[in-house]
């Protein structure tokens, strides 16, 4: 999304930490990272290690990241890579997993 790569990383069952990593990939062969969210940087702190699914709208403005066992559902703005909403248990979400965004 907007020349960007968005990469969920984080393993459950090894107790790696849930991070989304943002990748300038201008130049394929030299890519950058640009920022990683993770818990209480960026994330929720709450936010668990199961980084789970990405979703990029159609216009590149907005990616959607699911984290299944805790409750999260993040809009990342990808022309500042920063979260512009949370959605969690509080707005009925159980265990999100898998997208399908109306948008």
């Amino acid at each position: 999304a907007n020349g960007k790569l968005y990469v969920a990383e984080g393993n459950v069952e090894t107790g790696d930490p849930g991070n989304l990593s943002v990748w300038d990939i201008s130049d394929p062969l030299n890519p950058v990272l640009v920022k990683q969210l993770s818990a209480g940087s960026g994330f929720p702190s709450d936010f668990l290690s199961d980084t789970h699914g990405l979703f990029a709208t159609p216009d590149d403005a907005f990616v959607f990241v699911e984290a299944h066992d805790s409750n999260h559902l993040i809009k990342v703005n990808t022309l500042t890579d920063n979260v512009v909403r949370v959605y969690d248990s509080s707005d009925g979400l159980s265990l999100p997993h898998g997208l399908f965004i109306n948008y």
